[in-house]
């Protein structure tokens, strides 16, 4: 009934245990509800794959700069950031 890549994921499967008012329903407000249910785990799998790009791309950019491939000040124009933003987050994948 579900596509597998959404059974799979963690947000869907959080969705899906989210608890639901038992009573009298018509089957037009289970398919509206099952429509709802696909579409938030959409969007909360899209948010979890933007957040993982733009963590890879910090991750690329600290490596870039820590391999004297590219400087702290073009990194952080790449990442949208200030250079002390940029600092800090270089600093902090040091530990």
């Amino acid at each position: 009934k579900y596509q597998r890549q959404y059974m799979l994921n963690p947000f869907f499967l959080k969705l899906m245990t989210l608890p639901l008012q038992v009573g009298e329903s018509s089957l037009d407000e289970q398919a509206e509800l099952e429509t709802y249910m696909v579409s938030k785990g959409r969007e909360l799998l899209e948010e979890g794959r933007a957040e993982g790009r733009a963590e890879g791309l910090i991750e690329a950019l600290v490596g870039l700069v820590r391999d004297g491939l590219l400087s702290v000040a073009e990194a952080a124009k790449r990442g949208k950031m200030t250079e002390s933003e940029f600092k800090k987050l270089v600093a902090a994948k040091e530990v």
